[in-house]
């Protein structure tokens, strides 16, 4: 199989808890403007300053919806006294420890409320199960823009015991 479409439903469960942060991600993009504005007014005084970021600066800014659109139950790790960030700095706490980390800890609420990760997770057992056009074991290459999605990638990946229920 080269393509396959893949239509998911959403789970809702963490709507709120994600909604309830939008506040700071309206003030992460309006920060990062006014920051914008003032170094523009600095660096080309007299030429029209920009209204609002280019779309891949918000992109950028907003990685966290990005990565929470795919890992709802990532707010639980994200809000509250001890928030994690989701960045690559952080990961490299657990550089060597990765089964420490709270990814590891959590793998089984953020697979389970991720219609992605069940997916995956079904379609890699799948796939283990199987053998290419030459016999050999099949292989698989999956990318992502964030380092946290590529490390719980990697912990859905391996051959352990996680206590889901995949739905077809």
């Amino acid at each position: 199989m080269l393509h396959q479409d893949i239509i998911l439903g959403h789970n809702a469960k963490f709507d709120k808890d994600i909604q309830a942060m939008q506040p700071q991600f309206d003030a992460i993009i309006s920060n990062t403007l006014r920051e914008k504005q003032r170094l523009w007014k600095i660096n080309r005084p007299g030429e029209p300053f920009p209204t609002e970021l280019s779309f891949n600066d918000t992109v950028t800014l907003l990685y966290k919806q990005k990565i929470l659109a795919t890992c709802p139950a990532l707010v639980n790790l994200t809000t509250g006294p001890s928030a994690m960030t989701l960045m690559w700095d952080e990961l490299e706490k657990w550089n060597s420890s990765e089964n420490s980390s709270p990814y590891s800890k959590n793998l089984t609420e953020i697979v389970t409320h991720s219609p992605k990760l069940l997916w995956l997770r079904k379609f890699l057992i799948d796939l283990d199960n199987s053998k290419d056009v030459h016999g050999d074991e099949q292989k698989v290459v999956i990318v992502s823009q964030f380092s946290s999605i590529c490390l719980i990638v990697k912990l859905v990946s391996l051959p352990c015991e996680i206590n889901i229920t995949l739905h077809q």
